[in-house]
């Protein structure tokens, strides 16, 4: 009867499983030289990698360890060191506040956006205004200098195309 294996991958405790069948996840990959296995009898889990004749590399035939004990595996068994651990907090954090840094920057340009298109729609109306003021005052500059407006004027006083009296 062969013992029960547990193997860690992907940061979760897997199994149990037989050892071919732990012989077989090597082989396929997946499982890794880096991940942990662990089974009856042993003090600590140990890297798939250091565990004799679980990887073709390693040293020693297909059979498994002999065991010591039939005890159960330690639930929740650490797999990395306590420093991995911090370091991996550490990243994690980074990763929010990159996180939070790109969505007050998006923030800030939507604002911008806001404001800028605000200000030219304003600065556009200003525009039209400016040109209809300046279009209307030379409109009634131009009536004014001659032409057949409503006093008449224009020619030259008097009215006949002679010579020009003086009234006194």
């Amino acid at each position: 009867m062969s013992s029960d294996w547990y193997y860690t991958t992907n940061k979760q405790q897997m199994g149990p499983v037989t050892w071919t069948e732990l012989r077989e996840l090597a082989d396929v990959g997946i499982l890794k030289p880096h991940d942990m296995v662990w089974s009856d009898g042993m003090e600590e889990w140990v890297k798939a990698i250091n565990q004799r004749g679980l990887f073709v590399d390693s040293e020693g035939g297909g059979a498994p360890p002999k065991s010591k004990s039939q005890s159960k595996p330690p639930p929740g068994r650490r797999t990395r060191r306590r420093d991995d651990e911090e370091d991996e907090d550490e990243e994690e954090e980074d990763e929010r506040e990159k996180k939070k840094k790109n969505k007050k920057r998006e923030e800030e340009k939507a604002k911008t956006g806001v404001g800028v298109k605000v200000g030219l729609i304003l600065g556009g109306i200003l525009f039209v205004l400016l040109l209809l003021a300046c279009a209307g005052g030379g409109i009634i500059y131009l009536s004014t200098l001659g032409g057949d407006g409503p006093k008449g004027g224009g020619g030259v006083k008097g009215g006949g195309g002679g010579a020009r009296v003086q009234e006194f």
